[in-house]
């Protein structure tokens, strides 16, 4: 604590609790943002429920001690907006279009407003400043240090932090010490959103403490802090928080380096001019000037670093235009209330083919106004701007006319946190994380809290504001007189008007407490299906979702996962030969389906779903009218064309399906696949017919159609000069396509060509992963291994995906490095069958969380083979290497996601795969 207070923490000593109390904070505040206020709580179910429990505990065991010592809430200069917001979301929760959705997030958002009053309470009963200090800096340096740690697991390859397959360090002395491309902060925080904006709140309090330790040490330590803070927060390449933490760090410096103007905002008639003034800025200490040349400098590398990564981030750019335009929209439909606190998920759902490049749901518009202009209306978003202003005001106010230099150098640095949070925010939204919300209430307590008020929150507080100086003439008389005189009580009679006001908000909160407890059983056993299901336990998930839906009958998304479970039962069935048990299943697996429309009747995916499972059960119309209403709804979505071209063809209806292919490859060219696309005789035999349509309708795309048909269609990888030419003419092509065509050429015996179009793609997009693999296969054809060797791990660094670990596989396999090979083949193989599902997050809830999602039974025999035949060759390595039940542990994994695939597994071959397996 000494060393604390030397480092210029304010606050006055307490009496009691001088370890105790701080160490509890601190492991408070690290257990919030590593794990149980970041995407790991919604993720893991223990992690949720020990989230739930500990605020209601907290919370809830805070106002009862109150209620039994007859005391109110703390009066602050915040109550009126916040009595304001509280009483909008009230309003929206009660006429929200899903009450139950917005009734989870209005519980969260009033759990951080009784925080903040839990705050302010501690705070004025001797809980020193310096705690609250303290545990938000320990927090932040925990992150930090993952952070760092994570960026270590990249750059060494520490199988604990990342699992990279290659290191860099066994690149480096080839390639230089630093990679060609670079990555994002994923496992820290669960998300690089969320650990840029703890950044952005840390940065101001790094500053602080740097200027105010006295001793080099620490002042040394502090800087290489903020330096870390400044590695990391590159990492998360996001450029609302390289600017968040701009404008924070510019505000301090500014407060610091300009310290007199503030008071003149006060005190105007105070101000002086003349020598007095200039010589000003020269009593300020070399501290403060330093500050604001860092800032100065933070401010202009974050301006680099955006315009650095602007020309490769337009796509995000553009998305978040359209999502605002989307928010505004539905704000002005209902701009009194909006459609209910956390629904704009569902609102968003209807445009999801509107918005560019959108494949999954968003569970906020990236803009906090606008998100809360959507969901609670107008009111809310004034609501929310005052309290913003107050805190901002009230801190000024104290840096202004209150305490020591290095009290308000704290000051400043709070002001400036929440301004970089708020300018981080209307580019994203994480007013719903706790690990950001609750910091940030924190520092705004003890801004506030710094002023001192009656500890008794009456009705008659709503009309002063907690001011403590009295209100304008005119407002005394028109408004605070004639309130006071209305409920100004003796003081049995306050105790009991702050009995009952604090008794109902127990009552409330055990109700919400039963009922999200309730919720959070539901999602028990949800969860529980969605494991079994990705083991393919279907037996065992349909049981959980059983329960889950029966707990929770309004949930959509679990009956629309009950039919996907009943789905796999049936086609389970149906190779089993019991076609009894495998119709029941599907009428169940309908049923669930329609169950879960009811209440989501827009969701493409559902029902894109509901047109397999009637197309299972022979209703052969219903099934195109529902696929038809899935491509209306999504018509970005190339596997709902790829399968209604299916249904088509099967209907006989050539011409429909020979449109509904091309839109399919339009989309997605990789749908030209061996294997694949031919195993359809139509499709093998207007296959001409189909290209010149999806040519016509692909506009600057039409190079990479053919491009794809091209490469897919050429036997071993090989292609003509001619093809390879008119695929260049129709122009459009992406280094990664030029580079793939190189490598047909080289295939096709046109190795100098090859190079020379290899050259060109590796000119475009030197760090492209797929460019510096096409390297290495070009090296492998030259006969030059290692070499190969070397461009595969450095494809497999710079974008460990499947490909690149296939390659590497091979060319070990070439080396007779066999368990390397082994290794490398199976980090290349896809999940079955989520490689082409289509991810929703959650229909509900709206958020990031990978235990929440659809699998969409739209994965037809045709990619379901080419992956058996992927899992085939990593069998039959393992069987040559003598692993014989490692190798039949792989093929049982193929055969319980898609029985009709033990014949592949068998045979080793995706050409002896029947056709008209479904859903």
């Amino acid at each position: 604590m000494q060393q604390l207070a030397a480092a210029g923490f304010p606050g006055q000593p307490a009496e009691r609790g001088g370890r105790i109390r701080p160490a509890l904070l601190s492991l408070a505040f690290c257990y919030l943002v590593v794990l149980g206020g970041t995407g790991y709580s919604s993720a893991i179910f223990s992690l949720h429920v020990v989230a739930r429990v500990a605020t209601f505990a907290v919370l809830g065991g805070w106002l009862v001690w109150k209620l039994r010592r007859g005391e109110g809430l703390p009066r602050t200069s915040l109550d009126v907006p916040l009595v304001f917001m509280l009483l909008f979301l009230t309003l929206s929760t009660a006429l929200s279009r899903e009450p139950r959705l917005s009734l989870d997030r209005a519980v969260l958002l009033g759990s951080f407003a009784l925080s903040y009053y839990l705050f302010v309470d501690l705070r004025r009963r001797g809980w020193r400043e310096e705690w609250f200090w303290k545990a938000l800096l320990s927090a932040g340096m925990l992150v930090v240090v993952l952070g760092l740690a994570e960026v270590a697991g990249w750059y060494f390859g520490l199988t604990p932090f990342l699992g990279h397959s290659v290191s860099w360090t066994s690149l480096a002395a080839e390639y230089g010490a630093i990679p060609p491309a670079g990555f994002r902060l994923f496992a820290t925080m669960w998300n690089p959103n969320v650990l840029a904006g703890y950044l952005v709140l840390a940065a101001p309090l790094l500053l602080a403490t740097m200027i105010n330790e006295k001793r080099s040490l620490g002042r040394v330590a502090a800087i290489l802090l903020a330096g870390c803070v400044g590695v990391v927060s590159f990492f998360t390449s996001s450029r609302g928080g390289w600017l968040g933490i701009a404008i924070g760090v510019m505000c301090l410096a500014a407060l610091l380096a300009l310290p007199r103007y503030v008071p003149a905002l006060f005190h105007p008639k105070q101000e002086s001019t003349g020598p007095a003034s200039r010589n000003t800025l020269r009593r300020v200490p070399p501290g403060k000037i330093a500050a604001a040349v860092v800032g100065l400098l933070l401010i202009v590398a974050s301006l680099v670093g955006v315009l650095a990564c602007w020309p490769g981030r337009t796509g995000t750019i553009s998305l978040r235009l359209e999502m605002w335009q989307v928010a505004w929209q539905s704000g002005l439909a209902h701009p009194l209330c909006g459609e209910g606190p956390g629904t704009f998920p569902l609102a968003l759902l209807p445009h999801l083919a509107e918005v560019n490049g959108l494949s999954d749901l968003m569970p906020h518009a990236h803009n906090a106004l606008l998100n809360l202009f959507a969901e609670s209306g107008v009111g809310a978003v004034l609501a929310a701007v005052a309290m913003v202003a107050a805190v901002v005001w009230q801190g000024l106010r104290y840096y202004a006319n209150h305490g020591s230099k290095r009290e308000r150098v704290w000051a400043a640095a709070g002001i400036s946190a929440l301004l970089g949070l708020a300018a981080h925010n209307m580019v994203d939204d994480l007013t719903a994380i706790p690990a950001i919300m609750v910091p940030a209430i924190v520092i705004a307590a003890m801004i506030m809290s710094r002023h001192r008020a009656s500890h008794a929150f009456s009705l008659s507080s709503l009309s002063a504001g907690g001011e403590a100086n009295p209100p304008t003439p005119l407002v005394r008389g028109a408004f605070t007189l004639p309130v006071r005189r209305a409920f100004t009580l003796p003081a049995r009679r306050a105790f009991t008007l702050h009995g009952v006001l604090i008794t109902s908000v127990v009552v409330l909160g055990v109700a919400v407490a039963c009922f999200t407890g309730y919720e959070a059983y539901a999602r028990y056993f949800y969860e529980e299906g969605v494991g079994a299901g990705r083991a393919g336990d279907w037996d065992r998930a349909a049981t959980m979702f059983d329960r889950a839906a029966s707990l929770d009958p309004a949930m959509s998304i679990y009956q629309f996962q009950r039919g996907v479970a009943y789905a796999w039962l049936s086609a389970m069935s149906s190779a089993a030969g019991d076609s009894t048990s495998s119709g029941s299943y599907l009428s169940r697996a309908l049923q669930a389906m329609e169950t879960g429309m009811k209440r989501e009747p827009d969701c493409a995916l559902n029902v894109a779903n509901m047109a397999a499972v009637h197309w299972a059960l022979g209703d052969r119309e219903p099934a195109i009218t529902e696929m038809q209403r899935a491509v209306a709804l999504e018509p970005k979505n190339s596997l709902f064309w790829y399968r209604l071209g299916s249904y088509y063809e099967t209907g006989g209806k050539a011409e429909e399906a020979a449109v509904a292919y091309s839109k399919a490859v339009q989309l997605d060219p990789s749908l030209f696949e061996p294997g694949g696309w031919r195993l359809s005789g139509f499709r093998r035999q207007n296959e001409q017919a189909i290209l010149g349509m999806a040519l016509r309708g692909s506009g600057s795309r039409a190079g990479e159609v053919y491009a794809g048909y091209v490469l897919a269609m050429a036997p071993e990888g090989g292609a003509s000069p001619a093809d390879i030419e008119r695929a260049v003419a129709l122009g459009g092509l992406s280094p990664d396509t030029r580079a793939r065509l190189a490598v047909a050429l080289s295939n096709g015996g046109e190795n100098e060509q090859g190079l020379v179009m290899l050259s060109e793609s590796g000119a475009q997009s030197p760090g492209s992963a797929v460019v510096i693999a096409a390297k290495g296969e070009m090296s492998a054809l030259n006969g030059d291994w290692q070499r190969a060797e070397r461009f595969a791990k450095l494809a497999a660094f710079i974008d460990d995906t499947p490909e690149a670990n296939h390659l590497l596989g091979e060319v070990w396999l070439e080396e007779a490095k066999n368990l390397e090979a082994a290794a490398a083949l199976r980090a290349s193989l896809p999940s079955w069958p989520y490689e082409w599902a289509e991810s929703y997050g959650s229909l509900v809830y709206g958020v990031n969380a990978p235990g929440i999602d659809v699998t969409p039974q739209l994965v037809g025999q045709d990619r379901m083979a080419v992956q058996a035949g992927r899992y085939s060759e990593y069998a039959g390595l393992l069987r040559r290497l003598g692993f014989d039940k490692q190798a039949q542990a792989v093929d049982n994994e193929v055969a319980a996601w898609a029985p009709f695939a033990k014949l592949l597994v068998r045979s080793g071959s995706a050409e002896t795969a029947s056709e008209g397996w479904e859903p």
